[in-house]
């Protein structure tokens, strides 16, 4: 006996009724339905479009193949016009829809009739009836991802965005509904507002404004949409929890840094009673030329870890005042709010009096000034020294041009060519870099070292013939010692002579090759 069952396979029943062990699937499947997905929303069948077959039957894929002309043999429109070149088809897991895309070459044509012809499903059976292509998309979008502008944790910012991209065109003149969902004690709110952008289709990409994000929010965040169609106004419903961040919008403590300590270059600045937290990534250092009032578009001048509290400025300008800034950012990125910054200003001092040595030279007609002991070290914003020469006294400088310029590490002078008939005066006056000094001058005077009294030793030295000159009259006094060495000729000014005074001495030890000559020049 044979017969069929609910589901159209043929039973074999034996005498007694009894059900065989084999069955056959004998229904013809049925094309039931095509439905058209407008992906670029131009209301035309064009490459990249897609095609929904609709069976009555799970089929057999490998009746219309992937990469093949399965498509354009076995689905032929009344037309004979093809889905493309090379079909592109993607089958349901059901195996119950055959997608396909249309691909280069196609011409496709809305209303055309569809007879499939060897389509079979997965007992060999051909599908039948024949169903006409649709003139309208009604294929509902689908959203494809959802990224945001900043990773998870999520900082408190004010520029928050998400991007949601759909797989075809959208409406562009409707904004989507977008609402966050969250277990702090403020959920945040969407602007109704944004862009829709290109990414693969014309506007299928919408950016949200920029959504603030406060410590009040802090917590576990969802994301929900509504109200959201495609060009030919196939709605999507609405969706929950497709996305999902965590907020931790709370800043650390603004850090009270001071100044520990400052050179000429430099100043160590401290916060080392700062109270870290355990997420504390570090400190933003800023260093302004003046307060800052607006912080947009300013950037850190220098990154320091969580572990350090204090940090030393270098390559400070003396005299120029700076201000820093100390800002905790913690690992998620919020930055402590602004406090008073520290105003830094290495004070540029006005050089002190100098006291210079006068030191007469074995040549006469020279002198040597010299200030080794003053501490240019510890003068910040010092420039240089100044020598200063006159026939007169030097009270002030005004109206004098220096005979010699030196640099700070240079303390001493040799000043030659000095005319020993004559008194020189002669004064050094430190500067920085302002052009500051201090007008306190102290002068030195200096006289013709073979002239006048000698109360200690003078050896009177000549040029290389050892010629000595006396301009005027040299009085050796009580423990005055005057030494000429052998073969020196002096050549005494008319009138003028070398006076011996009571326990005076004279050492004058020539010799008959080395004689020591006294004569007058004129």
């Amino acid at each position: 006996m044979i017969d069929l069952d609910q589901n159209n396979k043929l039973l074999e029943f034996d005498d007694l009724d009894n059900q065989g062990i084999s069955s056959i699937h004998i229904y013809q499947p049925h094309l039931s339905q095509i439905n058209f997905n407008d992906l670029n929303g131009d209301s035309n069948y064009s490459e990249g479009d897609e095609l929904y077959f609709y069976f009555t039957e799970p089929m057999d894929p490998l009746s219309i193949q992937n990469h093949s002309d399965h498509a354009n043999q076995r689905l032929m429109p009344d037309n004979q016009s093809i889905y493309g070149h090379i079909n592109h088809v993607r089958w349901t897991h059901d195996n119950q829809i055959a997608v396909i895309t249309l691909t280069q070459g196609t011409t496709i044509t809305k209303g055309q009739w569809i007879q499939p012809d060897n389509v079979v499903d997965l007992f060999g059976n051909q599908a039948i009836d024949s169903v006409m292509l649709p003139l309208t998309d009604s294929i509902v979008p689908q959203l494809v991802q959802v990224v945001s502008n900043y990773p998870s944790p999520v900082p408190g910012v004010n520029n928050y965005r998400l991007t949601l991209q759909f797989n075809e065109s959208m409406k562009n003149d409707l904004f989507p509904a977008i609402h966050m969902i969250g277990s702090g004690q403020l959920n945040p709110v969407v602007p109704d507002e944004g862009e829709w952008i290109s990414s693969v289709y014309p506007h299928d990409t919408f950016v949200t404004s920029g959504i603030p994000l406060t410590s009040e929010m802090d917590g576990s965040i969802t994301v929900a949409i509504s109200q959201i169609q495609d060009m030919a106004g196939n709605v999507i419903a609405p969706l929950s929890n497709i996305y999902a961040f965590a907020l931790d919008a709370t800043p650390p403590q603004s850090p009270t840094a001071s100044i520990l300590s400052t050179t000429c270059q430099s100043a160590i600045i401290s916060w080392e009673n700062y109270t870290k937290t355990t997420d504390l990534a570090g400190y933003q250092l800023y260093i302004e030329d003046n307060p800052v009032t607006q912080w947009t578009d300013i950037t850190p001048d220098i990154w320091l870890s969580h572990q350090m509290q204090s940090y030393e400025l270098s390559r400070l300008i003396p005299g120029k005042n700076i201000y820093a800034y100390v800002i905790a950012v913690d690992e998620v990125g919020n930055q402590s709010p602004p406090a008073e910054p520290i105003s830094i200003q290495i004070e540029k001092h006005i050089p002190p009096k100098i006291n210079v040595s006068l030191n007469y030279n074995q040549t006469p007609d020279q002198v040597l000034l010299s200030w080794h002991d003053y501490p240019v070290e510890e003068l910040c914003g010092f420039k240089e020294f100044k020598v200063y020469g006159s026939l007169t006294s030097i009270n002030s400088i005004d109206g004098l041009t220096p005979i010699h310029i030196l640099d700070a590490t240079t303390k001493e002078v040799l000043i030659s060519q000095l005319d020993r008939s004559q008194s020189f005066f002669f004064a050094v006056v430190g500067f920085n870099d302002s052009n500051e000094y201090n007008a306190d001058i102290s002068a030195l005077k200096w006289t013709d070292p073979y002239a006048g009294v000698i109360q200690t030793e003078l050896t009177l030295y000549g040029d290389e013939q050892k010629q000595v000159y006396i301009h005027n009259n040299l009085v050796v006094s009580e423990n005055g010692k005057l030494i000429i060495p052998k073969g020196t000729t002096i050549l005494m000014a008319p009138g003028k002579g070398i006076t011996i005074e009571q326990s005076g001495v004279i050492i004058a030890d020539g010799t008959s090759l080395m004689p020591i000559i006294f004569t007058i020049h004129e």
